[in-house]
């Protein structure tokens, strides 16, 4: 009877060291990884997480959610730049852009659409951008990207920077909101398109 009654204490003891366990795994973040592609401007660059050193470019490879990693970027002839990054519970990317001495964290941007209409660009509706040149489909909106800059947007395609929008909702040079306004031909399209949230690399 007190072996029996052992056996049974000892199965409840493992049963509940399992269920923490497994509890612990799915509840602690750190135990979880996801997948970080690292994008840099020039292509290849020094980088180091934690100490840990690689050359970039970068794709696909694991980083523990949660965690707090110390990121360190160099190469000669370029300023150094110094970040902490943490993995979010969704794909991950750093793109790091030493040219215009710029570090951006996320991969995801959100992707408005915006036309010359009387709606859209008041009291700027004269088809005419920040940067002075007509306003074109190709051209996007960004408040602290420099003028000419090359954005991809992953489904959409390559555009260049060449207006601001309203800082209320994009920002400032001080205020880097990860947001871009895609120029349309028409309301309707920009209606349409609404809001999207997207992968954009910075070239």
């Amino acid at each position: 009877m007190r072996k029996a009654l052992l056996k049974i204490m000892g199965a409840v003891a493992l049963l509940t060291f399992v269920t923490v366990l497994v509890f612990t795994m799915f509840k602690n973040p750190l135990n979880k990884k996801v997948q970080v592609d690292v994008f840099s401007k020039p292509d290849k660059v020094n980088i180091s997480f934690n100490g840990i050193n690689y050359t970039t470019p970068l794709k696909h490879f694991k980083l523990e959610v949660g965690k707090k990693y110390l990121v360190k970027v160099s190469k000669e002839g370029y300023k150094n730049r110094k970040f902490e990054f943490v993995p979010k519970n969704i794909k991950s990317t750093i793109i790091v852009n030493l040219i215009t001495s710029v570090v951006f964290k996320n991969s995801i941007w959100k992707i408005s659409s915006y036309c010359s209409c009387f709606k859209c660009t008041y009291p700027y509706n004269d088809g005419i951008t920040a940067s002075g040149k007509k306003v074109k489909v190709g051209m996007v909106a960004n408040n602290w990207l420099p003028f000419g800059t090359k954005v991809f947007i992953k489904g959409l395609g390559e555009f260049t920077v060449e207006d601001r929008g309203n800082k209320k909702y994009f920002g400032t040079k001080e205020e880097k909101r990860q947001c871009i306004d895609v120029y349309m031909d028409s309301h309707k399209e920009a209606k349409e398109f609404g809001v999207k949230f997207l992968k954009v690399e910075v070239r």
